[in-house]
């Protein structure tokens, strides 16, 4: 069922306009912001480097850089583990076996806060991406009280009911698309 609704979800992405996923994702990133630089605390910030049709996060990243907030994006290791590197502007950076830019030789950090990419999300915090378990697993032996996990996805990437979802499976505490701010959690400022 997860990869039926997977692959649903990653074709109506597909066919989003790209003027319009420009449009959603400037809007995206103009909340993460604001939210992001609302916070009390020293904001360790974990991205990602996005693929295809993801909402670009980039500027975002540079924006928060030049406020000096730490960024980082994933490295991939072996047995499916990853882990944060610091990345800035001028950070070196190389393309993994799944041909997405990684930080090379940056200090590893862990994030308090945590963009996660989605292909698709549910108004409960349940959320689907590729179907590999990075996110889940670093998510799953990480997770201190205090690390907060954000969604982002187009609005039409909500999905109508509950998805389905496993044990191991970690949920989000607040989703950002154009269109609104989804607070799961009790906990989310």
């Amino acid at each position: 069922m997860k990869e039926t609704i997977r692959e649903k979800f990653k074709i109506l992405r597909r066919n989003i306009n790209k003027k319009d996923c420009l449009y959603h994702s400037e809007i995206i990133i103009q909340k993460l912001s604001f939210f992001l630089l609302a916070q009390n605390f020293p904001v360790i910030l974990g991205a990602y480097w996005p693929l295809k049709d993801e909402i670009n996060i980039i500027p975002l990243l540079r924006f928060l850089n030049k406020r000096s907030i730490t960024c980082s994006l994933p490295v991939i290791l072996n047995d499916f583990d990853m882990q944060f590197q610091i990345w800035t502007e001028v950070t070196k950076l190389s393309l993994n076996h799944y041909s997405i830019f990684e930080p090379v030789n940056t200090k590893v950090v862990k994030p308090n806060i945590v963009i996660i990419p989605s292909i698709v999300c549910d108004l409960q915090g349940n959320r689907l991406g590729y179907g590999k378990g990075y996110y889940d697993k670093y998510l799953g032996v990480s997770n201190p009280a205090n690390l907060l996990k954000i969604g982002v996805c187009y609005e039409m990437q909500i999905y109508e009911g509950v998805l389905p979802n496993e044990k191991h499976d970690q949920k989000l505490d607040i989703i950002f698309t154009e269109k609104r701010q989804i607070k799961i959690s009790e906990s989310t400022v």
